[in-house]
C-alpha cells in the first residue's frame, strides 16, 4: 500500500510561494503558526499485468506549521501532522488517531508523522535542509523492509507545506497577466515537465497563480506528463490560502511504468468561502441530465415544495439535540465520537459551518482542558459523507485521564437556515423578479412554452457548492403545476464542462456516465482559481405530456445566520447501566412489528387416520399456539401412546422472530416403542390453543403488573414477566414482546439485558426492570391470552 502511495506523494504539489511588497520572499515572524488541510487522491494503473482495476489511493492530513526562528533570512520551520488518514481501494489503512496496539509499525509511523520535520527555508522559498524530529521512530521504520527509502522521503515531503513546487518568481510588483516558465526538473526520481506560471488575479489581500505544464518538442505520448493547478497567497502574511493541482501521465517507478491521475489540494483552515469537493461532485452529478418530475407523486410535495424536506429546520434541530451523544474517542458497537440520529434529508435546507469552538466538561461542569485542540475540519452535519467527522478535537493531544473525565461535549457552530419565504410566478409578461433582501435576480431567458431556462444571478456570483434555497417549477395559465415536467439544475461554471463531456462521451449506463462526469468536473473545478468558480445557477425546465409552460412558480427563502450551541452528554455511563441520557430509537427497518393474527380452533387438522397413522397439522403461524395431547393413558401393543415432539421451523409475522429451530408440542402419534401405524384403536385427542393475544398500546397502565420506575425504566411483575416469557417461547421470539415508544411514536432502543429474556440482571425484589434509551411515552405489549380447547375422538380402521 505504502509503495503505491510513494509515487503519488513524491509528486506532491503542496508548495508555498510568497511575496512581500514588490518582491517575493518568505519572511514570517518567529512564533507564527498556521494549520493546513492536505488532501490527495490518485489512481495508479500498471499498463500491463493481471490487475485490471486501478489502485485508488486517498490521503488527508491536518498539518500544523510553526516558525521556530528566523536568522539571516533563513526560517526554521517545524511542520507536523495532527491527524493523517490513508485509504487504499476505499479501505482505511492508516489513521493516526486509531492505531492498533498490536501494530508496532503503524505506531512508529504515527509517532513519526506527529513529531514531524524541521526545515531550514531560505527567503526565496527554497528548502535548504530537512530533518525528522523523532529519530527513534525513523530508525525503527528504517529497519522495516516494507517502508523503503522512497516512501520515507515521501513522508517528509508530505509533512512539508512548502517543499515541492517553488518557482523562480520574476522581480517587480505582481500584476495580472504576468507569466514565466520554470524549466523541466527531476523531483523524487521522477522527470517533471517545464511549467508555465501566470498571475491570474491580484487584489489588496491575495494573489492567485495559475500554472500548466508545457509540452516540449520530441516528447512521446507515453512519456507526456500534464500538470495544471492554481495557488492563492496572502499578500501580507506570506502563507498560502489555497492550492490545488492535477497531474496525469506515465511514470517509471521501481522499474515499472505506472499510469497515474492525481488531484491534490492544500487549504489553510478558517479560509472562507469553503469549497467542498463532495458537494461540487453532487452538483455536477445532477447537472448532466434532466430528470422527469411527477407532481402527482406525494414526494413532490415533500421534497420539491417548501420546506424542501421531511421536516422543518426547527423539528430537525430538536431531533438532533435530543439524540446527540458523546460515545468517546474509541468505537463502541459502531458508535464513535459525537453521534446523533436524524432522518435523511431532514436538514435539506440547513447548512452547517465548521465548529467554531469545542468545550469538554467534567461531571461538575468544569473544563477538562482549558484549550481544546479543536479539529478545524469538524462539521456537525454534512451531506458529503467524506466530510463527516465524528470527533471534533484531536484526541491524541489529551491524556487518558482527561478523555475519561469528559462528561459532556459542547460545540458552537454557525448554521444558515431558511428565513422569509418569497413565492411568485414568472410569466412572459413579467419574466424577471429581483429580491432586494438577497440581492438576487431570477429571470427567464428566451421564453418558450416547450422549454426554458431560469437564471438565478447575484452580484459577484455563487459557487457551485453553495446551497440555493430556490424552487422553480412550470405551471399552466391557472397556476397549477404541470402533471409532469423535466428539470435540470446546473451552474455556469459546470455547463461548459458538461458540453465538452457530451461531445466526447459515449452513450451508456446513465449512472456510470453521470459519475464519470462528476469526477471530471470536480477535478477541473478544484484545479481552477476560486475567482473562476463563481457564476449563476440555471434551472432548465422542459414541458412533458404535451402541456405548454405558461408560467414558472418560484419559491425562494431568505438565508439567516444563527449561532447555536449543541450539547452532547457522555453516553458511555448509560451503556454501563448508569442514568439514561439523551435518546436512541431503532431505525425503521429494525422496528419490531408486534401483531398477532387471530386463530380459529378449526384450523387444526387431524389427518392420516385412513392410512392408520395420525398427525396433527397446525398452520405455520399457529405452530406454537397449540398443545396436542392424548386423553387418558391409552396403550397399544403394551406400549404407551403419545404425540411425538416433532422439530419444525418456527416462523412468525413478528419482525423480531428468531427463526431458530424449536421443539413444538406433539405432532405425530407414536408409541413408546416407536410404532406409528395403528389398527383397531380408539383414542381421544385434546387440542388446546391460544386463539387470541390481547395487546395494549398506549400510556403505561396504572396497575401492579407493569409500571414506570423512572421516565426510561419499566418494572414488570413476576406474573407479567411469566406471561411475556410464555408468549416469547410460544411464538419463537428473540426478545420479550414489549415495545416502548417516544412521544413521536418512534421505537426506543432497549438497554436492558433482560429484554432478551434473560432475567438474571433485571430482577429487583418482586419485579424485573427493563431500561430503554429515552423517555417512554407509550408501550405496546400482550396483556393476556385467550384459549380454546376441544376433544376429538379418533377410530383407526382394523387390520385389513
Amino acid at each position: 500500500m505504502f509503495v503505491a502511495v510513494a509515487l503519488l506523494l513524491s509528486l506532491g504539489l503542496a508548495g508555498m510561494f510568497w511575496f512581500t511588497g514588490d518582491s517575493l520572499a518568505f519572511k514570517p515572524e518567529p512564533g507564527d503558526s498556521r494549520h493546513f488541510i492536505l488532501e490527495q487522491t490518485a489512481e495508479l494503473q500498471t499498463p500491463s499485468g493481471f490487475r485490471r482495476e486501478p489502485t485508488r489511493v486517498r490521503m488527508e492530513s491536518l498539518l500544523r506549521s510553526d516558525v521556530l526562528a528566523v536568522d539571516n533570512d533563513v526560517v526554521e520551520l517545524q511542520s507536523r501532522s495532527l491527524h493523517t488518514q490513508l485509504w487504499e481501494q476505499d479501505r482505511l489503512g492508516l489513521d493516526t488517531e486509531q492505531i492498533p496496539e498490536y501494530s508496532d509499525r503503524l505506531q512508529s509511523m504515527a509517532a513519526l508523522l506527529k513529531a514531524g520535520i524541521v526545515e531550514r527555508v531560505a527567503s526565496d522559498g527554497q528548502v535548504l535542509e530537512t530533518n525528522y524530529v523523532n529519530k527513534a521512530a525513523l530508525a525503527e521504520l528504517t529497519k522495516d523492509s516494507r517502508l523503503p527509502e522512497p516512501v520515507r522521503d515521501m513522508l517528509s515531503r508530505d509533512l512539508s507545506v512548502m517543499h515541492t513546487y517553488q518557482p523562480a518568481f520574476p522581480s517587480g510588483k505582481p500584476r495580472a497577466g504576468l507569466s514565466w516558465q520554470v524549466p523541466a526538473r527531476d523531483m523524487g526520481g521522477q522527470s517533471l515537465p517545464a511549467v508555465q506560471y501566470e498571475i491570474s488575479h491580484v487584489n489588496d489581500d491575495t494573489v492567485s497563480l495559475k500554472f500548466r505544464s508545457v509540452t516540449t518538442e520530441g516528447a512521446t505520448d507515453t512519456a507526456a506528463v500534464e500538470i495544471e493547478g492554481f495557488m492563492e497567497l496572502e499578500r501580507l502574511t506570506g502563507w498560502p490560502r489555497r492550492a490545488a493541482a492535477r497531474i496525469s501521465g506515465v511514470f517509471e517507478y521501481a522499474d515499472e511504468h505506472l499510469a497515474m491521475k492525481s488531484t491534490m489540494t492544500l487549504t489553510q483552515t478558517g479560509i472562507e468561502p469553503r469549497f467542498t469537493a463532495g458537494q461540487a461532485w453532487y452538483r455536477a452529478l445532477g447537472a448532466l441530465d434532466s430528470r422527469v418530475v411527477d407532481t402527482t407523486d406525494p414526494e413532490f410535495e415533500t421534497y420539491y415544495l417548501p420546506p424542501f424536506g421531511l421536516a422543518t429546520p426547527e423539528e430537525s434541530f430538536e431531533q438532533l439535540e435530543r439524540s446527540l451523544l458523546w460515545f468517546g474517542n474509541e468505537e463502541v458497537d459502531g458508535r464513535l465520537g459525537l453521534d446523533f440520529q436524524i432522518e435523511h434529508y431532514h436538514f435539506a435546507a440547513v447548512e452547517f459551518e465548521p465548529a467554531s469552538a469545542v468545550r469538554l466538561l467534567n461531571a461538575e461542569g468544569e473544563p477538562v482542558i482549558d484549550s481544546v485542540p479543536r479539529d478545524p475540519r469538524y462539521t456537525l452535519y454534512s451531506i458529503d459523507s467524506a466530510d463527516h467527522r465524528r470527533v471534533p478535537f484531536i484526541a491524541s493531544e489529551l491524556t487518558r485521564d482527561q478523555l475519561d473525565a469528559i462528561a459532556s461535549v459542547e460545540v458552537d457552530a454557525t448554521v444558515i437556515v431558511p428565513g422569509e419565504l418569497h413565492g411568485f410566478v414568472l410569466t412572459p409578461e413579467t419574466p424577471s423578479r429581483h429580491i432586494e433582501s438577497l440581492g438576487l435576480t431570477l429571470s427567464v431567458e428566451s421564453w418558450d412554452p416547450d422549454g426554458l431556462l431560469v437564471r438565478a444571478h447575484e452580484p459577484g456570483g455563487s459557487l457551485p457548492t453553495s446551497f440555493p434555497l430556490i424552487g422553480a417549477y412550470p405551471v399552466n395559465a391557472g397556476g397549477d403545476f404541470l402533471p409532469t415536467f423535466s428539470l435540470r439544475l446546473t451552474h455556469t461554471a459546470i455547463e461548459p464542462l458538461r458540453n465538452a463531456f457530451l461531445e466526447t462521451s459515449d452513450e451508456g449506463d446513465h449512472w456510470a456516465r453521470a459519475e464519470q462526469f462528476a469526477h471530471s468536473a470536480t477535478d477541473t473545478l478544484i484545479a481552477s482559481p476560486m475567482e473562476e468558480r463563481y457564476g449563476d445557477w440555471i434551472y432548465e425546465l422542459g414541458a412533458e405530456g404535451g402541456q405548454p409552460i405558461e408560467g414558472v412558480q418560484v419559491y425562494v427563502y431568505d438565508r439567516e445566520v444563527e449561532q447555536r450551541t449543541f450539547v452532547a452528554p457522555n453516553a458511555l455511563p448509560t451503556l454501563d447501566g448508569g442514568p439514561v441520557v439523551g435518546e436512541r430509537t431503532l431505525e425503521q427497518y429494525r422496528e419490531p412489528v408486534l401483531e398477532f393474527s387471530s386463530f380459529e380452533l378449526d384450523e387444526v387438522v387431524l389427518e392420516g387416520v385412513r392410512q392408520n397413522r395420525l398427525s396433527a397439522v397446525v398452520p405455520g403461524e399457529g405452530a406454537g399456539r397449540c398443545d396436542i395431547s392424548v386423553a387418558g393413558e391409552p396403550m397399544y401393543q403394551g406400549s404407551p401412546v403419545s404425540f411425538s415432539a416433532e422439530q419444525s421451523y418456527g416462523t412468525s409475522q413478528l419482525l423480531f422472530a428468531s427463526g431458530a429451530y424449536n421443539d413444538q408440542p406433539g405432532r405425530e402419534l407414536v408409541t413408546e416403542h416407536g410404532l406409528k401405524y395403528f389398527y383397531d384403536l380408539e383414542i381421544d385427542v385434546n387440542v388446546d390453543c391460544i386463539t387470541k393475544v390481547v395487546l395494549h398500546r398506549g400510556a403505561i397502565p396504572d396497575s401492579g403488573q407493569l409500571f414506570g420506575v423512572d421516565p426510561s425504566t419499566l418494572r414488570l411483575s413476576k406474573s407479567q414477566h411469566q406471561t411475556l416469557k410464555q408468549i416469547q417461547q410460544r411464538f419463537n421470539l428473540r426478545e420479550l414482546p414489549l415495545i416502548a415508544y417516544n412521544r413521536d411514536g418512534k421505537v426506543l432502543e432497549p438497554l436492558s439485558p433482560a429484554y432478551s429474556g434473560n432475567p438474571s440482571e433485571g430482577w429487583d425484589g418482586g419485579g424485573m426492570d427493563l431500561r430503554f434509551w429515552g423517555e417512554i411515552a407509550e408501550v405496546r405489549y400482550p396483556v393476556s391470552m385467550e384459549r380454546e380447547a376441544r376433544q376429538v375422538s379418533v377410530q383407526f380402521p382394523p387390520l385389513p
